[in-house]
């Protein structure tokens, strides 16, 4: 994964031009999952796509691959939650940690997902459709304790999830030679979560 340069406010700014009134929104849906205490859709994600698709220079967020451009190629992609909005699975099972021989423990997110986070424009990437659901579907490994179920962004200080996020407004940028790309979803090459051959 890249480091991508945006503060969370040019961010706002690029998500209003692509979608205006999408962040009143977003904050109106983040009130109904607080208040009924889970996600409900439908999502409004997709109406921002566009947005991450030029930020990443049209690359998959987690094997990079090159991806179309044109206006049709929205299909091509999914926006991926990093922190899963609905439930979160474990990852490795006992299988894929024999085979994969991982004998360190990896923790799981908060069981239930994040779906305070659903509507965060902060925890979106474009991937391709391979990376997002087979491969990284609804894992986040963690390090340390899970936060509780739906928590926001700010009470996420001091966890940091296995797989370094892409945004770069807080935080060192990822190293090449960092713990975390062990669980890289895509790359064949490290140790971790099963590779796809094409990143």
């Amino acid at each position: 994964m890249i480091r991508i340069p945006v503060t969370p406010e040019e961010l706002t700014r690029l998500i209003e031009e692509e979608a205006p009134g999408w962040s009143k929104r977003a904050a109106e849906r983040t009130k109904q999952a607080r208040r009924l205490q889970r996600f409900t859709g439908p999502g409004i994600w997709s109406e921002v796509k566009g947005v991450y698709m030029k930020l990443q220079h049209h690359k998959c967020a987690y094997c990079e691959r090159p991806m179309a451009e044109s206006p049709e190629a929205k299909l091509e992609y999914d926006v991926e939650h990093f922190r899963p909005k609905s439930r979160v699975t474990p990852w490795p099972d006992e299988d894929t940690a024999k085979r994969l021989r991982i004998r360190y423990k990896v923790r799981s997110g908060a069981a239930r997902g994040y779906p305070l986070l659903a509507h965060d424009p902060r925890n979106y990437a474009v991937t391709c459709k391979v990376c997002n659901s087979p491969l990284k579907a609804d894992h986040f490994p963690i390090d340390g304790k899970p936060a509780r179920s739906g928590s926001a962004r700010s009470s996420m200080r001091g966890r940091s999830h296995s797989s370094s996020f892409p945004w770069g407004w807080s935080g060192p940028p990822p190293r090449s030679s960092s713990p975390s790309r062990a669980l890289s979803p895509c790359r064949r090459s490290v140790a971790g979560m099963p590779g796809n051959g094409h990143g």
